[in-house]
């Protein structure tokens, strides 16, 4: 049987955090914006998508041999930005560093996931967090004036320790994301 499968770094949200979030959620309850629940804030690090169950030993000894070659280290958490044009956002996400390990963790694992089959994607690989996707916004100029009053600059630091491969169950009022495997990184 297939799992729908992603690998991700999880993000657990701080006050700093979430009073940013709270205050577009606030602002812009008239929009029609899906928002990420906090508990599944994660930097998606490969979408793998239908994966059949045969393979997910495969996935998790690439995912083994990546961990055990990156150390721990911090990340942070600085800015708010939106995917898509201010006239037409899709997303909304939080920017992350260093984005060069983000980067190098990226490719280590499509690198080894090409090894056994899996394509690389075609888009380049951005690594951010998406805590809202927009369905249809109602008034523009308002959504871009509560935008440009967001607080920017640190959000917020955090430790990464591991690598999480997730199953992405859909149901009807939305995913459920069930760790499959945790790889811890190189302790610092």
């Amino acid at each position: 049987m297939d799992s729908r499968l992603f690998i991700a770094i999880k993000i657990n949200p701080t006050e700093n955090m979430l009073r940013r979030i709270h205050y577009l959620k606030k602002n812009l309850k008239e929009e029609n914006i899906n928002w990420i629940q906090e508990d599944h804030f994660h930097i998606t690090i490969k979408f793998l998508g239908k994966t059949p169950s045969d393979q997910i030993e495969e996935v998790s000894r690439i995912l083994q041999g990546v961990s055990e070659n990156q150390a721990s280290f911090e990340m942070s958490v600085e800015k708010v930005a939106l995917f898509g044009s201010q006239y037409h956002p899709r997303v909304i996400w939080m920017g992350v560093e260093p984005e060069s390990i983000l980067r190098g963790i990226h490719e280590s694992i499509t690198d080894g996931l090409e090894s056994i089959g899996l394509k690389k994607d075609r888009q380049n690989f951005v690594p951010h967090l998406s805590i809202a996707r927009i369905r249809k916004l109602n008034n523009k100029d308002h959504f871009r004036k509560v935008f440009e009053k967001v607080e920017q600059g640190m959000i917020q630091k955090e430790m990464v320790r591991s690598i999480i491969l997730y199953e992405s169950i859909l149901h009807p009022k939305g995913a459920e994301y069930r760790i499959v495997k945790e790889f811890p990184l190189i302790g610092l």
